[in-house]
């Protein structure tokens, strides 16, 4: 086992020395957006653009827990649903559900705050 993990982190080693050697030098040219938007790149020389980035990001963040979330109330649900004598089914519903509704108040919490400590705020 020890020797396939050595053997294992030898192959990544190398390859990622061979693909360094292919790679070709970045320059600080100039800002071009990939994949921020116009509005954030614009700002990279200014010092609101940290604030901007982090709109960015936590609006990114809302979707995904957002996802999560509903998704996770649906297996939940269908797990409830499906747990008609498995009272350890109809537990484990109860369980996510109640994790699910914590996590979204906790997430919901560390918005408000961040909402606190950003200037000008992040609901605009």
């Amino acid at each position: 086992m020890k020797q396939k993990l050595t053997t294992y982190l030898i192959a990544l080693t190398s390859a990622i020395g061979v693909l360094s050697l292919f790679s070709w030098p970045v320059y600080a040219d100039g800002i071009e957006c990939a994949v921020l938007p116009n509005e954030i790149c614009s700002k990279a020389e200014d010092s609101e653009a940290i604030f901007a980035l982090l709109n960015f990001f936590l609006t990114i963040l809302v979707v995904l827990v957002g996802i999560v979330a509903i998704g996770m109330f649906i297996w939940a649900g269908i797990l409830y649903a499906s747990g008609d004598a498995n009272s350890n089914r109809v537990a484990q519903a109860k369980t996510i559900m109640t994790n699910t509704t914590v996590g979204i108040i906790v997430f919901g919490l560390m918005y408000l705050a961040l909402n606190w400590l950003i200037p000008g705020g992040i609901f605009n």
